[in-house]
């Protein structure tokens, strides 16, 4: 976060999208400077799930209000909830929309117990399933480290959210364009690798025109 943002009471922007877990790309983004609470993007996600998605989330959108949400439009869900949370002898939650199952499972490396809500029937995901669906959730907080790290989305170049959305979408096509780049093996396949390669790029040419020229062939378009 910018010192500007800081100075006008802004302590976070927070960002949420979709992943295709196939393709590795972005869909739909909600950007929200602030700090608005996760349980306020309830119905603004239900909008934004794409036939046959499922919205994964971690604990901040443990919610009876949110479940709701996404039970009354027949939405799926698998939300972290909190270990202190209270479920019936058959491992279900009530809402006044309707029931959520409760999966349990742990991490003996980490040596962390994980409880999840979801409204997915069983015959459709087991809990073995639904456990690896929200442990691919880690592949978002993947995304958005190398964003900050690689293509600087920690340092906001705007004040005012249309100047917000529009540099993250700037980065998210770069991001999308480093996926479709094909580099020589030597440098590697990972997103990081291919970053640098541009990198030697743009300091053996001379200007824009001759470095796109070397690097527009090697897209897989």
């Amino acid at each position: 976060m910018s010192k500007l943002f800081w100075l006008q009471g802004y302590r976070q922007v927070k960002l949420i999208t979709t992943l295709n877990q196939d393709t590795k790309s972005t869909g739909h983004l909600i950007v929200s400077p602030g700090q608005a609470h996760e349980i306020n993007f309830g119905e603004d996600i239900v909008k934004m799930l794409p036939e046959n998605g499922v919205a994964v989330g971690d604990r901040g959108f443990c919610s009876h209000k949110v479940f709701e949400q996404f039970i009354e439009n027949d939405a799926l869900f698998i939300i972290r909830i909190k270990s202190n949370w209270k479920w019936d002898e058959n491992y279900h939650i009530t809402t006044e929309r309707g029931k959520a199952r409760v999966v349990c499972f742990g991490n003996v490396q980490q040596k962390v117990d994980y409880y999840l809500a979801t409204n997915i029937p069983e015959d459709v995901m087991s809990n073995e399933e639904i456990g690896e669906a929200y442990r691919q959730r880690w592949a978002i907080e993947v995304l958005w480290k190398f964003l900050k790290m690689n293509l600087k989305l920690d340092k906001m170049m705007s004040k005012n959210l249309n100047g917000i959305t529009i540099q993250i979408y700037v980065i998210l096509i770069v991001y999308l364009i480093l996926q479709l780049l094909k580099v020589p093996r030597m440098y590697g396949s990972k997103l990081a690798d291919k970053f640098r390669y541009i990198q030697i790029l743009i300091r053996q040419e001379w200007n824009f025109v001759h470095w796109l020229n070397r690097v527009v062939p090697r897209l897989n378009m």
